[in-house]
């Protein structure tokens, strides 16, 4: 597992990200498959990812922030957002567990 680096974002505030080994890397063709838990209360301040995501919330929850607009996604919640999307995520009590699909223009 590599540790730190949910989303390919470090985490900011308390707790941190972990990818479990289902993760196939930065160099896999995409799309790319991938579980991810987050530990409780992290918080990843504004970023965005290349690539167009579909993100189900396996347990736990989290809030994303998108300009001025906040959604809650709560466990079997699908957050789809396309690339470049900027968006800041707060992670709830109890942490998030997700699996996350990675696509570009190039898989469809």
């Amino acid at each position: 597992m590599r540790v730190g680096q949910g989303s390919g974002v470090e985490g900011r505030g308390k707790g941190r990200a972990v990818r479990s080994t289902l993760d196939p890397g930065p160099s896999t063709p995409l799309p790319r498959v991938r579980e991810v838990t987050y530990e409780p209360r992290l918080l990843q301040q504004r970023h965005a990812h290349a690539e167009t995501t579909i993100t189900l919330v396996l347990a736990g929850s989290l809030r994303e922030t998108v300009g001025s607009t906040q959604e809650m996604a709560r466990a079997l919640s699908v957050v789809v957002k396309p690339g470049d999307t900027e968006h800041a995520d707060q992670f709830g009590d109890r942490g998030a567990r997700t699996v996350q699909i990675g696509l570009t223009e190039c898989d469809a």
